[in-house]
């Protein structure tokens, strides 16, 4: 009986974590779109790689009118800025993914109770649809966790182009350019290349830099615009002001480094006194206990 339970549970998790995946698997065509979105490309030309977003993004489409009209005001202020964290603006709107959560918590159950008879019970059957609805908002999250980790790895690079260039003579705008062409592909490189298309559209260079951080929402980018944003406003010398922010931004990327190497001492040492000290243990006490006992007996 516990071993058929336990199978049950196990076929609970496989079957949850499938699902999940194959929803995970389509979140790359989504932040593909985007990225043709913010490079004007036109969305009637886009090739859709995967067939399941293939059928499912125009379900999605069709539901998001449905949608609307839950106001919900505070929940899609929240996810609206998720979205733009997560680089999806142009991809994906809030009510699209109120409508992706809605047939994640539908195709999900139905998926299970097809799969497992005790899933039929209308009080798991709630508590699934709940489970499943959620699972978009986790994917999201971890998404957004994901892009602002690599525009933290990737700024002191950039800051550091972008130093070099404006001290070789170029302006700012033009630095931010260079920046754009030579700098590493990632979500950094996608924001300054909007904010450059926005300075060119008549935006100012504090509201291009304001824009900047509160789309990327780190706390280091935060800190650099706005100390460009009062050296604009001082008339201060772009060139010296940079060079001091990449100064700071090396001497803190090490110092994140090394905390990352004594965090990561600490959590070795439970695998070690979980696993490898009793092995250990055994192998050098056990021949002793065992000769102890047998000379005894």
């Amino acid at each position: 009986m516990q071993l058929s339970s336990l199978l049950l549970v196990l076929a609970y998790v496989t079957s949850f974590s499938s699902v999940s995946l194959i929803i995970y698997l389509l979140l790359p065509d989504f932040r593909r779109r985007a990225a043709l979105a913010r490079l004007g490309a036109s969305e009637g030309r886009e090739e859709v790689d995967s067939p399941l977003l293939q059928m499912m993004h125009p379900l999605l489409r069709a539901m998001a009118p449905w949608v609307a009209h839950y106001k919900l005001t505070a929940y899609r202020a929240s996810k609206e800025k998720q979205i733009a964290g997560a680089g999806l603006k142009d991809a994906l709107s809030t009510d699209e993914l109120l409508a992706w959560k809605i047939v994640t918590a539908v195709l999900g159950t139905l998926m299970m109770a097809f799969l497992f008879q005790s899933a039929r019970h209308p009080l798991l059957i709630v508590v699934l649809a709940m489970l499943f609805s959620f699972l978009p908002d986790f994917l999201l999250k971890d998404m957004v966790t994901k892009r602002q980790r690599a525009i933290v790895r990737a700024l002191p690079f950039s800051v550091d182009l972008l130093t070099l260039v404006v001290e070789a003579g170029l302006d700012f705008s033009q630095g931010i350019q260079r920046v754009v062409e030579r700098g590493p592909e990632g979500p950094l490189r996608d924001e300054l290349s909007l904010m450059i298309r926005e300075i060119r559209l008549g935006t100012t260079r504090s509201e291009g830099l304001r824009s900047l951080a509160k789309r990327c929402g780190v706390t280091e980018v935060s800190s650099f615009s706005s100390v460009l944003v009062q050296a604009d406003r001082l008339g201060a010398s772009i060139g010296s002001v940079l060079r001091a922010q990449a100064d700071s931004m090396r001497s803190e990327r090490f110092q994140r480094a090394e905390k990352a190497g004594a965090r990561a001492s600490s959590l070795v040492l439970m695998p070690l006194v979980i696993f490898i000290l009793p092995a250990a243990l055994l192998v050098i006490v056990g021949p002793v206990l065992l000769r102890f006992v047998y000379g005894i007996g």
